[in-house]
């Protein structure tokens, strides 16, 4: 459980750095990766808490967690990026529809098998 927060928090601190130290990044971005990272937290905590299983990763997650760290390098590198930046917001807002859907789908099926029981 610690290791997918471990990944948030480096990739987070990334991104501070490409929008404060290197200019290279919009600061709104940040804020909506924070945004979706913060939901994602308290839904696979709540989900957590509910079914007792940690929630695994999705594959549009780690889609934007590989394009993310591969921005971040490029940033670090001083490569801008303003050119390939415009899919990162597309996988952020992908992966936070994806983790969505199937995280209301678990609680459904979960509080229709506990009303079930």
């Amino acid at each position: 459980m610690l290791d997918p927060l471990a990944d948030k928090v480096m990739l987070l601190c990334g991104v501070m750095v490409c929008v404060y130290k290197l200019d290279a990044l919009p600061e709104w971005f940040l804020y909506l990766s924070v945004s979706r990272d913060l939901f994602l937290l308290l839904g696979a905590g709540l989900l957590t808490m509910k079914n007792r299983s940690v929630p695994s990763a999705r594959l549009w997650g780690k889609v934007y967690t590989f394009y993310l760290s591969f921005l971040i390098i490029l940033c670090l590198l001083g490569v801008s990026v303003e050119r390939l930046f415009w899919l990162a917001p597309i996988f952020l807002i992908t992966s936070w529809l994806d983790y969505s859907l199937v995280g209301l789908r678990r609680l459904k099926s979960q509080t229709f098998s506990s009303a079930l029981s």
